[in-house]
């Protein structure tokens, strides 16, 4: 039986050990860019004097090897701070953390072995990729100065371009040992840990990837032309008594230098109790789907004239029923959908709403960010800190659904209009 205290001794243990783990990297970072340094002025100095024998060539050689030796070293400097530096956590009360790093505690030590087989693996592989990649950009380097071509940038110019090609070719050489492995190991590490998260906030899931049927929103012609979807991510299950689905959506069109976004996001999907009447869509006026905004104005939908002057300078309103439009969009509704947006809500643009059958969509824009990214090989699987921080998401992603199924009272008062108006009136 492992007591609270043996399990907290456990994780000061792993973030000791991954402390020490993060030192030794940064002093030997530190170690070899030194010694970089060193080489570099010693290589400046002597190409100087061969160009220009004398005190001309031995002045400019020191002043010009001196400041790319400072150069590496200093990046070296900057790299092993980062490396040591302690990142704050996002903000969750001690009880809730601890209560889910001790439901994960079993899960993230098996994660932990597996992560301290990645990183032997890596370092493996980097002993010789890095000084391999090193070699290979400083004889790329000798190649050029082999070939003749007049440096016009001087020796300062001859200099940088050695830098940039030694640390380049070591760089390649150790993103080439640590690709793969860690990819896997994060993969690992997500599919673990999300399902587990996820159910810390009631009755749901997680799956990857994510099991979505885009037709219904192909028809409306949603989205811009793409021809590859890919979804790693999705939550479903039950939040707060309604069917709900949130997954990463990245739409893409063509490939290799022609490849572009169409889109990226997220896609939240309430399934309501009431079928809504006709289609509505409720759009930013200016931003992402420039696409579907065309088609909008060219379909046999109707724009909706709106009385709240601030709403519509920001929205526009179509559908194919004025009546289910005008009950769909609510004074709550609309002052909702001004304030989702900004850091808080973790969106980059303004989302668009789809109200159709008996589905609520809300399709958000994102832009760049991997909110739902596993901790790195040289950080330790029972990070608080990342652990932490994946709850943060979650929540945050759940808040943005808590949108949607606000609109729920607005289904209702659409199901309202219609059972009224089939009613029979009695005299």
């Amino acid at each position: 039986m492992t007591t609270e205290g043996g399990t907290t001794s456990e994780v000061t243990m792993e973030g000791g050990t991954t402390l020490e783990g993060q030192r030794r990297l940064a002093q030997l970072i530190l170690a070899a860019c030194g010694i970089a340094a060193l080489a570099i002025f010693v290589t400046v100095l002597i190409a100087s004097m061969h160009k220009t024998p004398g005190i001309g060539g031995l002045l400019s050689g020191i002043f010009v090897g001196l400041f790319a030796a400072l150069f590496v070293g200093g990046s070296g400097a900057w790299i092993a701070m980062s490396l040591v530096a302690v990142k704050p956590a996002p903000k969750v009360d001690d009880q809730t953390a601890d209560e889910l790093m001790s439901e994960l505690r079993t899960v993230l030590a098996e994660l932990e072995s597996a992560r301290l087989e990645v990183v032997r693996q890596v370092n493996t592989r980097a002993m010789t990729r890095v000084p391999v990649g090193a070699a290979l950009g400083f004889g790329l380097w000798c190649l050029e100065q082999m070939g003749g071509r007049p440096g016009r940038d001087g020796i300062g110019g001859v200099v940088w371009n050695a830098v940039c090609l030694v640390v380049v070719g070591a760089m390649a050489g150790y993103y080439s040992a640590v690709r793969d492995s860690g990819a896997v190991y994060a993969r690992l590490y997500l599919d673990r840990v999300l399902p587990l998260l996820a159910g810390q906030f009631g009755d749901l899931s997680f799956r990857s990837p994510a099991q979505l049927d885009l037709r219904a929103l192909n028809s409306e012609r949603l989205f811009d032309d793409y021809d590859s979807a890919v979804s790693n991510n999705e939550f479903f299950g039950t939040h707060r008594g309604l069917p709900v689905s949130i997954a990463t959506l990245l739409l893409t069109l063509g490939s290799g230098k022609q490849r572009r976004v169409s889109f990226e996001g997220l896609l939240v999907e309430v399934t309501l109790p009431r079928s809504l009447k006709g289609s509505t869509e409720v759009i930013a006026s200016t931003g992402a789907f420039e696409q579907l905004r065309h088609w909008l104005k060219t379909s046999n939908r109707q724009h909706v004239a709106l009385e709240d002057p601030r709403f519509a300078q920001v929205y526009d309103v179509w559908s194919t029923d004025q009546i289910a439009a005008r009950a769909l969009l609510t004074p709550a509704l609309m002052e909702r959908l001004i304030a989702l947006r900004g850091s808080a809500a973790n969106i980059d643009g303004r989302p668009l709403v789809v109200a159709r059958d008996n589905r609520l969509t809300l399709v958000i824009p994102r832009s760049g960010r991997d909110h739902f990214r596993a901790p790195g090989v040289r950080e330790a699987a029972a990070s608080r800190a990342s652990v932490i921080a994946l709850h943060v998401h979650i929540a945050g992603v759940l808040a943005v659904a808590d949108a949607v199924i606000d609109l729920d009272s607005a289904a209702r008062a659409v199901a309202a209009v219609d059972v009224l108006a089939g009613m029979p009136l009695h005299a």
